[in-house]
């Protein structure tokens, strides 16, 4: 298979033998549809209506029950048939009802979720349906944009994506369009972006290299694909029930009849008294018990807004002893929130969660004004320039449009009361993995002004000086050693770290990437923390005390994975690295879930 991020954006063309400028011709693509057939995942065939109904008379126990009316019709006890024969139909009519609501409700979800992208075919741009498109085809991307296939970026602005439902990062990742090394990891190949992830800011323009079952995704889907349906430990609990049922029907109306025929009773009659015995020992009503359990379980979940498809699929939720779930977004809102600010002039808490910009700053426990602390204006003024997020007012609350972490910063900057500068940009050198940073030139009035964002340690490494009480100062190392133990503390508390700084430039120099980003002021760290959702510390007692263990599952640092799990109420000692668990045999997993 070709690795695409291997490849130039011209090389990656030529491969595909497409036109970034013109896109496929009418005949190529239906070509290539029946080449690679739909860009869709694939999924089990959708069961039809009078298999459903079968399958509701099929267990061992029903089984059961319908010789026991065949024998009751045999000897003569209409009634008793009547009955049996009731129980039976009602019993299966309401599972069949249960579970044909939920196909038919999840049918209707998918049609509603039919996703729709931009084109460009014989040199127009069009809008089609995700599932036309085919490998080769040149694709429009923009903010709020759900990636409808697996791309290689052509070319990009301010591009960033969302790939959280992919890796489980919950920081966007800025994308670029140069190739990168064969054999690295997904999360780096920031020149590709992948079905199912989300673009928050920016704009691009890529060619698809994947669709349907050969996207990431759709690796992903075959390998859970493959996986059997097995019996629930009730069915197969009633299913030997049933079986052991059997067995002592049939051995005790065999005593039965053999004791009377050797006490001088009619064979016949005998053998119609043992068929009365064995209607008799027949539990009717367990199977319409076990049948009106589970559909009540399924209508309580229902409540929830949580779809079941099957009934078993209660008594499984009932039986699970072990919870393994993703962090960012389960267990957490998604929402960055600025919590903590390092100055060099001291350590500012910041109250408020999500993106509302209702909160207040506070030093040693006392509020103070924003505005007036010249650190944390510089600071709040780097990180509202170096964005390009929004915050509105949503239906359900205050919404991030763009990256949540640049997000986080026009949420803290609306709370200090800080508006935006006013100045126009010159230019913007952006964020990748490899930079780690970011930096924006404003023209400023008589020189211009470099904003720089970035990982602390990225920023502290090109800085020489930093501002204090407003004043720039010399960056010594006891100071350096004093930043570094900040931004690891904030780490330490489940917080990811940023930091700021600026510089100031003459406004007859033409900016370059090296000249604007180094010998900066450092203007301090900011601790963002993803809170946790409100209910689910309360959820997670609920679990424990069900006798549930909760294990989260996070792309983060052991140190952030460790402190938020103390947040929401796991009882965590240590967090275990995807490295350490690969070499774990499947006994010592098991322990780890004990």
């Amino acid at each position: 298979m070709t690795c695409f991020h291997a490849l130039s954006a011209e090389e990656t063309i030529k491969s595909l033998e497409t036109s970034a400028k013109n896109g496929l011709t009418e005949s190529e693509i239906q070509v290539r549809q029946s080449q690679y057939g739909s860009n869709t995942l694939i999924e089990k065939e959708s069961v039809k209506w009078p298999l459903v109904l079968i399958r509701q008379f099929t267990s061992f126990l029903i089984l059961i029950l319908l010789v026991a009316a065949a024998l009751s019709f045999f000897i003569g006890d209409e009634l008793d048939t009547l009955a049996i024969f009731a129980i039976v139909i009602l019993n299966g009519l309401l599972g069949f009802a249960q579970e044909w609501k939920a196909e038919t409700a999840l049918k209707s979800l998918k049609k509603m979720l039919s996703p729709r992208c931009r084109v460009i075919r014989d040199s127009r741009m069009q809008e089609i349906d995700a599932a036309a498109l085919v490998p080769g085809d040149i694709v429009l991307l923009e903010s709020g944009d759900s990636v409808p296939a697996d791309i290689r970026l052509l070319d990009e602005v301010n591009l960033r994506a969302d790939e959280a439902a992919l890796t489980g990062e919950s920081v966007s990742v800025a994308k670029n369009i140069h190739a990168i090394s064969k054999d690295s990891p997904i999360s780096w190949r920031t020149c590709m972006v992948w079905m199912g992830t989300h673009i928050v800011n920016g704009r691009g323009q890529g060619v698809i290299v994947a669709t349907g079952m050969e996207t990431e995704f759709g690796r992903i889907a075959k390998l859970t694909g493959d996986i059997q349906e097995t019996q629930t430990r009730l069915q197969r609990q009633l299913a030997v029930l049933a079986k052991q049922l059997t067995v002592v029907i049939v051995g005790v109306t065999a005593v039965v009849m053999f004791a009377g025929w050797l006490g001088g009773r009619p064979a016949l009659q005998m053998f119609m008294a043992g068929i009365s015995l064995a209607v008799s020992a027949v539990p009717e009503g367990l199977p319409a018990v076990v049948t009106i359990t589970l559909a009540l379980g399924v209508r309580i979940m229902a409540r929830q807004k949580a779809l079941l498809r099957h009934l078993q699929t209660a008594e499984t939720l009932g039986a699970t002893s072990v919870i393994c779930t993703d962090k960012t977004g389960t267990l957490t809102k998604n929402e960055m929130t600025i919590q903590k600010l390092w100055l060099a002039s001291g350590e500012i808490d910041v109250s408020g969660v999500g993106y509302e910009p209702e909160g207040e700053f506070s030093k040693d426990g006392q509020g103070i004004d924003a505005l007036s602390n010249p650190d944390l204006k510089a600071l709040l003024e780097t990180g509202r320039v170096c964005n390009h997020a929004r915050i509105t007012r949503a239906d359900n609350g205050w919404a991030a449009i763009g990256s949540p972490t640049e997000a986080a910063f026009i949420a803290a900057a609306e709370k200090a009361g800080l508006e935006e500068s006013g100045h126009s940009a010159v230019c913007e050198f952006s964020f990748n993995s490899t930079r780690k940073r970011m930096s924006v030139i404003e023209n400023c009035e008589g020189h211009m002004m470099v904003h720089v964002k970035g990982a602390p340690e990225t920023l502290l490494m090109r800085s020489n000086k930093i501002l204090i009480d407003g004043k720039e100062q010399d960056l010594n190392n006891d100071v350096r050693h004093t930043i570094e133990q900040a931004y690891k503390a904030f780490a330490q508390g489940g917080l990811r770290t940023l930091a700021c700084a600026r510089k100031t430039l003459p406004a007859q120099v033409t900016p370059d990437e090296e000249t604007v980003e180094t010998d900066l002021t450092f203007l301090g760290v900011v601790g963002i923390i993803d809170p946790p959702r409100s209910e689910v510390k309360e959820a997670i007692k609920k679990t424990r005390h069900a006798g549930i263990r909760v294990i989260m599952i996070t792309g983060d640092s052991p140190d952030t994975a460790l402190a938020v799990g103390r947040q929401i109420g796991l009882k965590v000692e240590k967090a275990v690295s995807g490295s350490e668990l690969e070499k774990m045999d499947d006994e010592e997993i098991l322990r780890l879930s004990d």
